[in-house]
């Protein structure tokens, strides 16, 4: 294993600038060769043979404890970069639900919609087609009989309940669901005008503050986490 420490970090070292060489290794290794000659002189010894073998081997070991330094900080280095990258999105996750915000981040990365300034129309429509199907679960805040208009946070029940998989066959996805700032407001609207009713988007059909299940995202859309 040391041989193969020593190797890694001969391998660091030459691709290391050649200054930056001198500074980590040469030196490295030189101030306590130097330091230990020195001591060896202070206690009498002014052998040049024995000062000079002294200093050598000093430098050698030191060289070699060097070079292993750095061949296990390459590795641990290496072995950091080829780990799985973490989703943020799979940490922001709450009791097992994250934000439709972030769903829709994680999908549209997913599926390759880019189309950020149409608000991720492919996205929106995966989210919605996958939730019909019964595939993932989404849960939100229902808009109240009587409580202000449907653009009023204060127009919607205080807890998240289950969203049935049937309300998307005319429901949608609108484009605040795709904004983290806008994640307390209304994420759901009539797929047409009077899709809901006669009322249209004044028909209290609404959902606010829309959350989805991670395990059935993730399980949707497979990513490294």
């Amino acid at each position: 294993m040391l041989r193969r420490l020593i190797k890694q970090g001969w391998r660091v070292v030459t691709e290391i600038h050649t200054a930056q060489w001198v500074i980590v290794d040469v030196l490295g290794a030189f101030v306590p060769a130097s330091a230990l000659t020195m001591a060896i002189s202070w206690l009498g010894e002014h052998s040049v043979a024995v000062l000079a073998m002294g200093f050598v081997i000093t430098f050698a070991a030191a060289s070699l404890i060097l070079l292993a330094y750095l061949g296990h900080r390459a590795e641990h280095r290496q072995s950091t970069q080829d780990r799985p990258r973490q989703e943020p999105i799979f940490e922001q996750q709450q009791d097992g639900w994250i934000s439709i915000a972030d769903a829709i981040q994680l999908v549209s990365e997913s599926i390759g919609d880019t189309n950020r300034a149409g608000c991720y129309p492919d996205t929106l429509a995966a989210i919605r087609a996958a939730a019909y199907d019964g595939k993932i679960s989404i849960r939100g805040r229902k808009q109240l009989p009587s409580r202000g208009d449907f653009r009023s946070r204060d127009a919607y029940s205080d807890l998240r309940t289950d969203i049935e998989s049937v309300y998307w066959r005319n429901s949608v996805l609108n484009a605040y669901s795709t904004s983290p700032q806008q994640q307390p407001d209304y994420h759901t609207q009539p797929e047409s005008v009077k899709a809901w009713g006669p009322a249209g988007p004044d028909e209290r059909n609404h959902y606010a503050d829309l959350v989805v299940s991670a395990l059935d995202l993730f399980r949707q859309w497979p990513t490294r986490r």
